[in-house]
C-alpha cells in the first residue's frame, strides 16, 4: 500500500477516468442533491501506457480511509464502496483515491472529487407494518368544501381546521361542509388505482375528478382533501413527488399540501415529510413540482397522510415516485405498471387503526405562541375506542390537570395553564389507553412549542451585513453564504469596493463601501441569509419579521429586479421585487402598489414589516421613511410560503426563473425580530453611508456594545452613542475596582491590550 507518509502534493491527477458516482454536479446545492444517504461510490478508471497497481490503490472518504471492493477487467478499473452508516441530509463529502501505475520509477497518481447527500427524512422502524401487513389496494380519500360565498383562507391551517370541522366563519360559527360523503363509515371515498385528480371549472363529477365534488353547491372550489395509504416500501431510499396546480406568480392561489408519516397516520403528530413549497416560473399557469426523499430502514409497510388544500380557479393534485434505475416518475399505485410502489387502505398493524390525535394546539414546533393561549387536544376513536378516563397530562415534566370530554367519537382535553405559559420551550407530554389496554402499558405522546416573551416584542436585530471588509461577513449574526459555493458563479460575478470605484453615486454625498449584484440571469446567483429567528406568530416558520435594505439598482431596460426568495432552494419565483415601470416594490395582486416611487440610479433605503399571525396578515411597506403601503390580505396565513420565512434562511436576490434580476449595489442589510411598528419604520429615514441604524431612539433598548480586535488591541462601540454613556474598565469585574476609560467621539473607545483579561461596562451618571 501506498502508506501514510505519501502527501497530496506528491501526486499527479489521474487523466484517464470514465465514472464519478454520484456526480460532482450534485455537490453545487446540496439542497437540491438527490444522491442517497447511503450512495453507492464508484470510480472507474481506464489503464492507458502504464497499467494501475490495484494493491496500492487506496481509498478515503472525508479524510478516512475506507475499504472498497476492485473489480478489473482488462484495461478497466472499477472502485466500488457504500457506506455502512447513513450520511447527514444536505451535506458535501470529499472522495480521494490515490494509487501507483507500474512505470519504472512509478507514477503517483490521485483522482479526488465532491458529491452531496440531499435532504431526506428518515422514517421511524417501528412506524411501519411488517409485509404483507395492509390490505384493499388504493387510498382512503376525504373531501370538506366550504360555500362558494364563504371566504376561507389559501392555507394548510385552513385546511386542516376544515378537515376537523373546526373552521369557523366571519360569524363565529362552523362552516358548512358541501362536499358528497364517501360510502365508508369516516365519510371517506375508495380510489383503487392512482392518486391523480384534477377539476378545470367542472360543475359535473368527471373521472379524473376529486371524490366527493363538486358538493351540494354545485361548484369545484374552497374545498380540502385528506388522503391515507399504507406504502409498501423496500428497505433504502424513495424519492416522491407531489404536484399541484399553480396560479399566475402574482394571483396568489396555488394549490397546496403538506404530507406526513406515522405509525396512525390519522394523527398530526406524525414525521412531517415535506409540503407546499413554490418551484415554478412566474409566468405562466402551470403545475408546481415538489419531491421529497424518505429512507425506509427496513422493508415494511409505512402509513402516511397527505392534506391537500385549493381555493379557486384549477384543482390539480396527484402523487408519484422515482424510478431509481430511469429516473421516471411512476404513479404510486399504477397497477399497470410493476415498478409501481404499490399503496393499500387499510392495515391490520394494531397501532394503524387505533384512537388519534386529529388537532393539538398550540401545534408541534410552533413558535411565537401567546402565553395565555389554551392547550386543545382532540382525539378521535378509530377501530377502537380511547378511553377517556385514562389521559394523563404532564407539562414540562409536571402532571397538571385537564378538562377532558367525549362527544360522539370524539374526546376533548382543554387545559388552561394558571398564569400563563411560562417563556420559552414547553414541552407537552400525554399518555393515555385505548379502552380495555392495561393502564400500566400506555401510548405516549409528545412534543414541544414556544412561548412568546411576555414582554412587548423589541424587535431586536438579529442579522446586519454593512460589507465594509469587501466579503460576506455580518455586522451582527452570521455572515452571508454564496448560493452555489464559494467557487460558484456567485461569487465569480459579486465585486466589492467602494462607491467611487463601482462607479455608483455616493450616498448623501458620502463614500461608502458596497456590494455589486450582479444582474445575470441564473438561479444560481444569489446570497443566503441565515437570518438567525426562531419560529414566531404561532406557526413553524418566521410570521413575524423586518427587512431593511439600503439599494441603488443600476439603470437598465429590465422590468423587475428579485429582492428576496423565501424558497432556500432558489427554484421558484421571487418573493419580493422592485418593479421598475412604476416604481412599486412587493409581491402579487396589488402588491406593488403604494404612493412612494423607488428609481433606477438613486439609493434608497426600502423597509417591509411582516406579520402574518395578524388577521387579516399585514405587510407594511416603507421607502426612505416614507409609508408606502399597508398590504392587507386575508386569503393568507400563518406560514404562507411566500410570506412568512422558513427558520433556516432565505435567498438574497434570487430568482427561481431567473427572468426578473437586475444588477444593484447594495449598502446594508437589515432583518430583525418581529413587525416594526410605523413609527419605528419611519425613524429608519433615507440611506445613509453609514448604514441601516442598528438603534431606534425611541423604541430599541440600549445599550448596545459592539468589541472588534483591531492591530495592538481593541475597539469598542455602543449605541445610543448621544448618550452620557460612561465607558469603564477593571481587572476583576468587583465593586471598587472600575476606572474610567477615555472615550473618542461618537460612541467609540480604542483600548490598548493590557493583560489577558479585562472587564468593561457601560454606565450612566
Amino acid at each position: 500500500m501506498l502508506g501514510a507518509a505519501a502527501v497530496a502534493a506528491e501526486f499527479t491527477p489521474y487523466p484517464y477516468v470514465w465514472i464519478q458516482s454520484p456526480v460532482p454536479d450534485d455537490a453545487v446545492l446540496p439542497s437540491r442533491s438527490k444522491v442517497s444517504p447511503q450512495p453507492e461510490i464508484i470510480l472507474g478508471l481506464a489503464e492507458a501506457g502504464t497499467s494501475i497497481q490495484t494493491n496500492t490503490l487506496e481509498l478515503a472518504l472525508d479524510g478516512e480511509a475506507v475499504e472498497p471492493e476492485i473489480h478489473v477487467a482488462g484495461p478497466l478499473v472499477t472502485v466500488v464502496y457504500t457506506p455502512e452508516e447513513l450520511l447527514t441530509p444536505s451535506t458535501r463529502h470529499e472522495v480521494r483515491a490515490t494509487f501507483l501505475d507500474d512505470a519504472s520509477p512509478p507514477v503517483c497518481y490521485e483522482v479526488a472529487w465532491e458529491f452531496a447527500v440531499g435532504p431526506y427524512v428518515l422514517l421511524e422502524p417501528g412506524m411501519a407494518g411488517p409485509p404483507g401487513s395492509a390490505s384493499v389496494p388504493g387510498f382512503r380519500v376525504r373531501t370538506v368544501q366550504a360555500p362558494v360565498d364563504v371566504p376561507v383562507a389559501n392555507s394548510l391551517e385552513r385546511a386542516l381546521l376544515q378537515l376537523t370541522g373546526l373552521l369557523a366563519g366571519s360569524d363565529g360559527g362552523p362552516v358548512p361542509n358541501e362536499a358528497l360523503p364517501g360510502p365508508n363509515p369516516d365519510g371517506s371515498w375508495s380510489v383503487e388505482g392512482k392518486l391523480e385528480f384534477y377539476s378545470a371549472g367542472e360543475t359535473e363529477p368527471t373521472p379524473y375528478g376529486f371524490p366527493g365534488i363538486p358538493g351540494t353547491g354545485g361548484h369545484d372550489t374552497r374545498f380540502a382533501a385528506e388522503a391515507i395509504a399504507f406504502l409498501e416500501l423496500p428497505a433504502g431510499p424513495h424519492v416522491l413527488r407531489v404536484s399541484v396546480a399553480a396560479a399566475l406568480t402574482d394571483e396568489m392561489d396555488d394549490d397546496g399540501f403538506a404530507l406526513w408519516a406515522n405509525a396512525n397516520p390519522r394523527d398530526v403528530l406524525g414525521i412531517e415529510i415535506g409540503r407546499y413549497s413554490r418551484t415554478v416560473p412566474g409566468i405562466d399557469p402551470t403545475v408546481n413540482t415538489n419531491d421529497f426523499m424518505v429512507f425506509a430502514p427496513a422493508e415494511g409497510v409505512y402509513p402516511f397522510r397527505m392534506v391537500y388544500y385549493q381555493t379557486t380557479r384549477n384543482a390539480y393534485w396527484l402523487w408519484q415516485s422515482e424510478d431509481p434505475d430511469t429516473g421516471e416518475w411512476v404513479f404510486i399505485n399504477d397497477l399497470s405498471d410493476p415498478r409501481a410502489l404499490r399503496a393499500f387502505q387499510t392495515s391490520t398493524h394494531p397501532p394503524a387503526s387505533g384512537p388519534a390525535i386529529i388537532d393539538a394546539r398550540p401545534g408541534p414546533r410552533s413558535g411565537g405562541v401567546d402565553p395565555g393561549a389554551p392547550l386543545i387536544v382532540l382525539w378521535e376513536d378509530g377501530e377502537r375506542a380511547l378511553n377517556e378516563a385514562s389521559i394523563e397530562l404532564r407539562i414540562n415534566g409536571q402532571a397538571q390537570p385537564a378538562a377532558v370530554s367525549r362527544t360522539g367519537v370524539r374526546v376533548t382535553l382543554d387545559h388552561k395553564p394558571s398564569g400563563g405559559w411560562p417563556a420559552g420551550t414547553n414541552l407537552i407530554e400525554l399518555l393515555y389507553c385505548e379502552a380495555g389496554m392495561p393502564l400500566s402499558d400506555p401510548i405516549r405522546r409528545s412534543w414541544v412549542f414556544v412561548v412568546a416573551p411576555p414582554a412587548p416584542l423589541q424587535c431586536p436585530v438579529r442579522g446586519q451585513w454593512d460589507f465594509e471588509a469587501g466579503d460576506l461577513r455580518a455586522t451582527v449574526g452570521l455572515p452571508l453564504e454564496y448560493l452555489d459555493g464559494a467557487g460558484g458563479e456567485t461569487a465569480l460575478r459579486t465585486r466589492f469596493g467602494a462607491t467611487a470605484e463601482l462607479e455608483v453615486p455616493d450616498i448623501g454625498g458620502e463614500p461608502a463601501r458596497v456590494m455589486l449584484v450582479p444582474g445575470h440571469p441564473s438561479n444560481l446567483i444569489g446570497y443566503v441569509m441565515r437570518h438567525g429567528l426562531a419560529a414566531n406568530g404561532g406557526g413553524q416558520r418566521v410570521n413575524q419579521f423586518t427587512i431593511a435594505m439600503d439599494v441603488y439598482w443600476m439603470p437598465t431596460d429590465k422590468l423587475f429586479g428579485a429582492m428576496v426568495n423565501y424558497d432556500l432552494l432558489n427554484l421558484s419565483d421571487g418573493d419580493f421585487f422592485y418593479r421598475a415601470v412604476d416604481g412599486g416594490f412587493g409581491q402579487g395582486k396589488e402588491g406593488y402598489e403604494g404612493v412612494t416611487r423607488m428609481e433606477m440610479g438613486r439609493w434608497h433605503r426600502v423597509a417591509w414589516a411582516v406579520d402574518m399571525s395578524r388577521k387579516p396578515p399585514l405587510t407594511t411597506k416603507y421607502l426612505d421613511g416614507i409609508k408606502h403601503a399597508d398590504l392587507l390580505e386575508p386569503d393568507k396565513g400563518p406560514d404562507d410560503p411566500r410570506r412568512s420565512m422558513p427558520i433556516e434562511g432565505i435567498v438574497l436576490f434570487g430568482d427561481g426563473d431567473a427572468d426578473e434580476r437586475m444588477a444593484l449595489c447594495v449598502n446594508s442589510i437589515q432583518v430583525r425580530e418581529g413587525k416594526l411598528p410605523d413609527a419605528a419604520l419611519e425613524r429608519l429615514g433615507p440611506p445613509t453611508a453609514s448604514g441601516i441604524p442598528r438603534f431606534l431612539p425611541g423604541f430599541d433598548q440600549g445599550p448596545w456594545i459592539d468589541v472588534r480586535r483591531i492591530p495592538g488591541g481593541i475597539e469598542l462601540a455602543w449605541e445610543p452613542f448621544d448618550m452620557d454613556w460612561v465607558l469603564e474598565e477593571s481587572s476583576t469585574g468587583e465593586a471598587g475596582t472600575w476606572e474610567p476609560v477615555e472615550p473618542a467621539e461618537d460612541g467609540r473607545a480604542l483600548v490598548a491590550i493590557q493583560s489577558p483579561m479585562r472587564f468593561y461596562r457601560l454606565r450612566l451618571p
